[in-house]
């Protein structure tokens, strides 16, 4: 059985809990609304991690990253070496950086067209 935790942002809290409900119970952690089952410290063995938290665009069009930092320390601070899927928009020099320090963190975009999925993950 794999354990799962989601780290979700309350909209698309929904799609988490219809995923978790098909494979496995789950621990979820919304850092926006401090809306907690889980702390970050009951996820520390679990198997896979997904990280779903909001990156707004600022006015300057820059990707505010902050919610997905504080999301990553956390995971650093319990010492958390299970696999991190991060679902969050995020530049890929972002992703590039923090893999640097997460060898455990993989990218998976949250929305992918069939007809351009190649180009769009790219």
């Amino acid at each position: 059985m794999v354990n799962v935790s989601l780290l979700c942002a309350t909209v698309i809290l929904i799609l988490c809990c219809l995923f978790a409900r098909r494979s496995n119970p789950c621990k979820i952690i919304d850092p926006i609304l401090g809306d907690k089952s889980a702390k970050y410290e009951d996820i520390k063995d679990v198997d896979v991690v997904y990280i779903c938290v909001p990156s707004p665009m600022s006015e300057t069009g820059h990707c505010d990253t902050s919610i997905i930092d504080s999301v990553l320390r956390e995971l650093f601070s319990i010492g958390y070496r299970g696999l991190i899927i991060s679902k969050v928009t995020a530049p890929p020099d972002y992703y590039t950086k923090v893999s640097q320090l997460f060898d455990n963190l993989v990218y998976m975009p949250e929305f992918l067209t069939a007809a351009n999925a190649i180009n769009d993950y790219a």
